[in-house]
């Protein structure tokens, strides 16, 4: 434990010193929901810790929680939910939530499935996911917290361009019409 936590304060200083308040946003801890690796050897307060940290190393950039899989899926939105009051009863200053739909693919329009389920990648959710699902989820996000959001590893992965352009257009529409949506990353 010692030794982990003891190479986590160096890259820490290192990453967040050389680039403190340069940057939009800082992703704390990537998808911690679903890994366990810090909590597992540090403790509970491992993900918050490095929150203080980062907070302290560079007070002006926010600092974002950035998890996959919550857009239309309502259990990992209430696990996120939840991860963020736990995050800040332990003294993390949570600055953002960052949102990955590299699943963009499953978006649907005018009622049909732009995705036959022979098309759908091994990894990607198999629920649709209707324009009213992702707002929703926005909407859940941002009225529980009052953070911004930013829309993060955005990618759509049809081999027919027109298709994915059609995806791409859908997601920026609906994100950018989101009074919480700040950002949408590629």
């Amino acid at each position: 434990e010692s030794d982990l936590r003891a190479a986590m304060e160096r890259r820490l200083t290192s990453a967040v010193s050389r680039y403190a308040g340069r940057l939009a946003s800082w992703d704390v801890n990537n998808e911690v929901l679903d890994g366990a690796f810090y909590r597992r050897r540090i403790g509970p307060d491992a993900t918050a810790w490095m929150f203080r940290e980062a907070a302290r190393l560079d007070p002006q950039t926010p600092l974002f929680v950035n998890e996959f899989g919550m857009l239309g899926e309502s259990q990992k939105t209430e696990r996120c939910l939840e991860l963020i009051r736990d995050l800040r009863a332990r003294g993390a200053q949570v600055g953002g939530i960052g949102v990955q739909s590299h699943d963009c693919d499953r978006l649907v329009s005018n009622g049909r499935t732009m995705l036959a389920p022979g098309e759908r990648p091994w990894w990607a959710l198999s629920t649709p996911l209707t324009p009213e699902g992702f707002c929703a989820t926005l909407d859940r996000l941002h009225a529980e917290t009052g953070l911004p959001i930013h829309l993060t590893e955005v990618s759509a992965k049809f081999p027919d361009a027109a298709r994915r352009a059609d995806l791409l257009e859908m997601l920026f529409r609906l994100g950018f019409s989101h009074a919480a949506v700040k950002a949408i990353l590629l």
